[in-house]
């Protein structure tokens, strides 16, 4: 209540400053502010309550496996709309991403108000570039199993699962090569590839383990065994990865994609 008392109270004073633009909707901004304040007294109290205040019963949830799970969604108001995800582990939040791409075009005067509101909650650069707020980003990049975690900068943005779980190559209209793939392609090597396959990603899981099935001859034999161990574990990890091909999406099971991946090396390179 204080805080809508507040809101409408900076309206009365300063709403006429912003009235001689026709395309401005006052209704519109003071649902952004007002949530923006309920969302930064949230997030001072703690995660749960900033996700809670987040959520609108339409979010998209996906079992990663290993008792992970993500929550991706958006909730706008007027102008401007939060995107999250939200990385679970067995019940308890471990880690929070929320985006807001960038303010309206709206005059300086609408830019700076809405600038000062969302400091509360991002960095807001001097020419309004907003930089996401990211809690417990650390969580992001611990490898399953019983791996060392490495301090990697690198690899750390193919380890998240906030990077994308779609496996693929390019998709969508135009076949435009997925963001996760570009940048899977361009850090993997023989040395790190076992370190990748065990993500909390499942598609970095399954790019790890394609790279590894097509460059078997470049991986040490003492080394083979204990990969091959790894992926009957991932073979048996009931999980749905959401993949694209083209202009087709869907969900297939680890299983049947491993398999499928046996497959393709059989008939592309027979003496594998």
């Amino acid at each position: 209540m204080k805080n809508r008392l507040l809101v409408i109270f900076f309206f009365l004073i300063y709403g006429s400053s912003f009235a001689q633009n026709n395309d401005f909707v006052k209704e519109w901004m003071m649902k952004d502010t007002l949530f923006i304040s309920q969302l930064s007294k949230s997030y001072k109290n703690s995660t749960e309550e900033l996700v809670k205040t987040l959520e609108t019963g339409s979010e998209k949830v996906t079992d990663l496996g290993f008792n992970y799970k993500l929550m991706e969604g958006g909730h706008g108001k007027g102008y401007i709309t939060f995107w999250y995800q939200v990385l679970f582990y067995f019940d308890d939040i471990i880690s929070v991403e929320l985006i807001l791409k960038k303010i309206p075009e709206k005059g300086e005067k609408f830019k700076n108000l809405y600038k000062d509101k969302l400091s509360l909650l991002f960095e807001v650069d001097d020419d309004y570039t907003i930089q996401p707020l990211e809690i417990g980003s650390e969580n992001l990049f611990c490898p399953l199993g019983e791996i060392n975690p490495l301090s990697n900068d690198i690899l750390n943005f193919s380890m998240s699962p906030f990077s994308g779980i779609t496996y693929g190559a390019y998709c969508g209209e135009g076949s435009q090569l997925l963001k996760n793939r570009a940048y899977f392609d361009a850090v993997v090597t023989t040395d790190n590839c076992e370190y990748l396959m065990h993500s909390i990603n499942p598609a970095t899981r399954m790019m790890a383990i394609e790279y590894y099935y097509f460059n078997l001859k470049n991986f040490e034999k003492v080394d083979v065994e204990r990969i091959n161990n790894w992926i009957n574990k991932l073979v048996y990890q009931p999980v749905s990865t959401s993949t694209c091909s083209g202009c087709i999406v869907g969900d297939n099971n680890t299983k049947k994609l491993i398999e499928n991946l046996k497959l393709d090396i059989k008939y592309y390179y027979p003496s594998k």
